[in-house]
This record gives structure tokens, C-alpha cells and sequence, in this order.
């Protein structure tokens, strides 16, 4: 059964930020090797209107679709990322998410004498994310810093 399609209407401003960034970043990459939409789908095996929709930032869009898309650009994965989410932006990101999370668990299971217990195991979770973040951003900040730089 295909999947239904994300109604972007109903997401934060902060990610229709990010899928506008993704589809500019994707556009400039694909102009800059010479491709048409219909190139670049046929190369990905992602439909030209698919790739026309992200392209506008009016597209929800899967990991899996961003790596077809970057190896079909022959471009590392992280260069269609915003570059917030690689120099510190993405921390936050996901703490907004999980906060998301953590109150409707609240608020679905206020009786529950288990969420209690299921959110400090999320937290504990969240925080040795945190630390992992960190680290992979430094990382890929050192990268994006090395490929900008042109070393």
C-alpha cells in the first residue's frame, strides 16, 4: 500500500526552513553540473516532478530520496544538509523534537505510573544522542570548514 503523502501544512516552521534549505542547496547543485530535473530524476531514479517539489521546498522528504539524489549529484551526502544542522543547529533540532515527544507521552499516559519511567530512560537516551551529536558535528564542521576551503 503506498504511503500517504506528509501534508506540509501541518509541520513547524523550523522544518519547512530546512526542506526550503535542502531544495536550494539540491537546485544549485544541479545547475552547477549542467543537469535538467529530468536528469537528475532519471539519474537518482526519483521522478523530475519529485525532484521539482523538493527543489521549491514544498516536499517532505526521506533520507533515502537525499542519498539517491546526492550520490546521483556525486556530491557527499551532508552537502545538501543545512549547514546549521552540521555546525550546532541539529542539537537543538532534535531537543525540540524529543520535547515534542515527551509531552504528548505526558499527556496520552498521565496515568500511567510508567511514564514516569519511560521518560527518564528517554532522557538518559537523548542525553548519550547529545554527546554523539556533538562530536559528529565538530566532525562534519571540520569537513564542511576543509571542502569550503578547497583542502
Amino acid at each position: 500500500m503506498p504511503k500517504k503523502p506528509v501534508n506540509i501544512n501541518n509541520l513547524d516552521d523550523e522544518t519547512l526552513k530546512s526542506l526550503a534549505i535542502v531544495g536550494q542547496k539540491i537546485k544549485e547543485l544541479r545547475v552547477s553540473k549542467g543537469l535538467t530535473q529530468k536528469a537528475l530524476g532519471e539519474k537518482s531514479g526519483v521522478s523530475h516532478q519529485y525532484i521539482l517539489l523538493i527543489e521549491i521546498g514544498t516536499q517532505n522528504v526521506t533520507i533515502g530520496i537525499l542519498k539517491r539524489i546526492s550520490d546521483a549529484l556525486e556530491v557527499p551526502f551532508y552537502s545538501i544538509l543545512p549547514d546549521e544542522w552540521l555546525t550546532g543547529g541539529l542539537d537543538e533540532y532534535v531537543l525540540k523534537l524529543f520535547d515534542k515527544q515527551s509531552s504528548y507521552i505526558k499527556k496520552e499516559f498521565a496515568d500511567s505510573s510508567m511514564t514516569v519511567s519511560i521518560l527518564d530512560d528517554m532522557w538518559k537516551k537523548f542525553d548519550e544522542a547529545r554527546g554523539m551529536i556533538d562530536k559528529a558535528q565538530r566532525a562534519l564542521g571540520d569537513i564542511l570548514e576543509r571542502v569550503k576551503s578547497g583542502k
